[in-house]
C-alpha cells in the first residue's frame, strides 16, 4: 500500500511540474531561431528580426517586453517586423497594461533601416483596435496594413497585409520596384498559401470545394481555449466567395459539414445557417445510422433549403462499430444495429454494412440531392457493391 500511495504521489508532483512548466516556464523562455535567406544579390547582407504573437495581458506580462527588446538588440538587427497578436485579450486586461511603458520599451528596440508591424485579430478584435498603432507607432513602429514601402538606403520593399480574420486583407504593389527584394508580412500566412492553393485550382478549372475546419475541442482543454477569435468554416466559406467574386476565374461550390448527430441539433441548425449566410451552398452529413438522425436531416434540408449530400459508411465488424458509435465524434449507431454485428464473422460484417448503407439511403432519399461513401480500413469492395445496387 506504501508503495502504491509512492506510485501516485510522484505521478502527482510529475504532473505538476509538467503543468508548472507548461504555465510558468516554457512562456518565459526566449528562444532565437536562425534562418539565412537568399536575396539573389539584390540588397546588401542584413540582419532582419522578426517577433509575433507576445500576446501581453494577464498570461504574459508586459513587463518581459524588456528582455525581449534586449534579446532583439543582442542581434544588431537592420530591419525587425512585428508579425500581430501583440495583445491578448485587451478588453479584459486593460487595467494590467501600462500603454505609455509599452510604448517606451518599444521604443529601445533598435534597427536602422526601420521597425515595422501588421496587426493580428487579437488587435483587431477585443477592443484592442483602439490602441494597437498608437501604441506601436509611438515605440518606432510603423504598422503597415494593405500597404507598401520602399526602405531608404536599400533596395529593400516592405510590404504589410491587414489580419485576414478581423480585417480586409488586400495588396497592390503597382509602383513598387520590381528589381527591390520584398518581404511581406501577414498575421495569416497559412490563408495566403491557402488562396495561392485556390487561385491555382480555379485555373484548373476545379471550383468544388469542402469546408471544414478543424477537430472538436477536447473538453478539458475549453477552459485554455479563446474561441473568440477562431477562424471556423462559416469565415472560411465567407473569405472564399469574397475571393471568388473579387479574384478568381470563376465562383467556387463551397460544401461545409452538418452533423445530423449533434446532441443539440438546434444549435447545429444555426450554424448552418451561418454557413449559407457565409456563402455556403452544400451540405454533407455525417453517416446516418438513427432515426432521429434521419429526422434531424429532413428539418435541415426543409429549414436551410441547401443542397444535401447523405453520408454513408458501412461498419465492417463489431468492434469497428462499437468503435464508431463511442468514439468518433458525431457518430451514433443505434443499439439494435450494434446487436446486428454480434458475433458476426468477416464476410457476414460485410453484407450487414452493405445492406445498412442500402437501407439508410433509401429512407433519406426524399431529403438529399445525393449521398457520399466513406470507405473504412480500404474496403473498396463494400462501397463497390454499394454503388452498384445503388445505380440500379
Amino acid at each position: 500500500m506504501k508503495k502504491l500511495f509512492r506510485f501516485f504521489l510522484i505521478l502527482f508532483a510529475a504532473a505538476i511540474l509538467v503543468g508548472g512548466y507548461a504555465r510558468f516556464i516554457e512562456p518565459n523562455l526566449l528562444r532565437v531561431s536562425r534562418q539565412k535567406v537568399s536575396t539573389a544579390g539584390k540588397t546588401e547582407p542584413l540582419t532582419a528580426v522578426f517577433f509575433t504573437d507576445t500576446h501581453f495581458g494577464s498570461q504574459y506580462s508586459p513587463r518581459n517586453l524588456a528582455k525581449i527588446a534586449e534579446k532583439i538588440n543582442a542581434q544588431n538587427p537592420d530591419l525587425v517586423f512585428f508579425g500581430g497578436d501583440f495583445f491578448d485579450a485587451y478588453w479584459q486586461d486593460a487595467d494590467l497594461l501600462d500603454l505609455d511603458m509599452i510604448a517606451e520599451e518599444l521604443s529601445k528596440i533598435q534597427a536602422p533601416l526601420g521597425k515595422y508591424a501588421v496587426w493580428g485579430n487579437h488587435d483587431r478584435g477585443g477592443g484592442a483596435s483602439r490602441v494597437y498603432e498608437n501604441v506601436l507607432s509611438k515605440g518606432g513602429f510603423t504598422v503597415l496594413s494593405n500597404q507598401w514601402l520602399s526602405v531608404p538606403d536599400s533596395n529593400l520593399t516592405i510590404a504589410g497585409v491587414d489580419d485576414a480574420l478581423l480585417g480586409s486583407p488586400s495588396l497592390n504593389l503597382e509602383g513598387a520596384s520590381p528589381e527591390a527584394f520584398t518581404i511581406l508580412l501577414s498575421h495569416e500566412p497559412d490563408l495566403i498559401a491557402a488562396k495561392a492553393l485556390l487561385l491555382g485550382l480555379s485555373m484548373e478549372d476545379v471550383h468544388n470545394i469542402l469546408v471544414v475546419t478543424g477537430d472538436p475541442v477536447p473538453s478539458a482543454s475549453r477552459d485554455e481555449v479563446k474561441a473568440v477569435f477562431s477562424f471556423n468554416s462559416a469565415m472560411l466559406a465567407g473569405y472564399i466567395r469574397a475571393l471568388g467574386e473579387e479574384t478568381l476565374q470563376g465562383p467556387f461550390l463551397v460544401a461545409g459539414a452538418l452533423n445530423v448527430n449533434a446532441p443539440n441539433f438546434d444549435a447545429e441548425l444555426k450554424k448552418a445557417h451561418r454557413k449559407k449566410e457565409s456563402g455556403v451552398q452544400m451540405l454533407m452529413t455525417q453517416p446516418v445510422f438513427t432515426e432521429e438522425a434521419l429526422q434531424n436531416l429532413r428539418r435541415a434540408k426543409e429549414e436551410t433549403g441547401l443542397w444535401i449530400l447523405g453520408g454513408l459508411m458501412p461498419p465492417v465488424s463489431y468492434r469497428n462499430a462499437c468503435y464508431m458509435h463511442n468514439e468518433i465524434s458525431g457518430i451514433r449507431l443505434s443499439e439494435e444495429i450494434l446487436e446486428r454485428y454480434k458475433d458476426t464473422d468477416r464476410e457476414e460484417a460485410g453484407k450487414i454494412g452493405v445492406s445498412l448503407c442500402l437501407e439508410m439511403a433509401g429512407k433519406m432519399t426524399p431529403w438529399v440531392d445525393g449521398y457520399y461513401l466513406m470507405t473504412p480500413f480500404q474496403r473498396i469492395d463494400l462501397i463497390e457493391e454499394i454503388v452498384r445496387r445503388l445505380g440500379r
